[in-house]
């Protein structure tokens, strides 16, 4: 019964978390973006590259205050 119940939570809210996570981050700001890279430990560099930004640029977004 509970193997049951684990497995339907799992197959019906599973999809939604990701589809709410996938929301969030397009939706999420610049700065927030490079801020959330440097924290699992992107360079600067990285960061620039995904966001089509200069390194410098990066640097300052994840520098910035909320």
């Amino acid at each position: 019964m509970f193997s049951l119940l684990f497995a339907f939570l799992f197959k019906a809210l599973l999809p939604a978390l990701l589809l709410v996570a996938l929301i969030d981050w397009l939706t999420m700001s610049r700065d927030r973006k490079a801020r959330t890279l440097r924290r699992q430990g992107l360079t600067y560099a990285k960061i620039s590259s995904r966001l089509s930004c200069s390194p410098t640029i990066a640097r300052r977004l994840c520098q910035s205050a909320t």
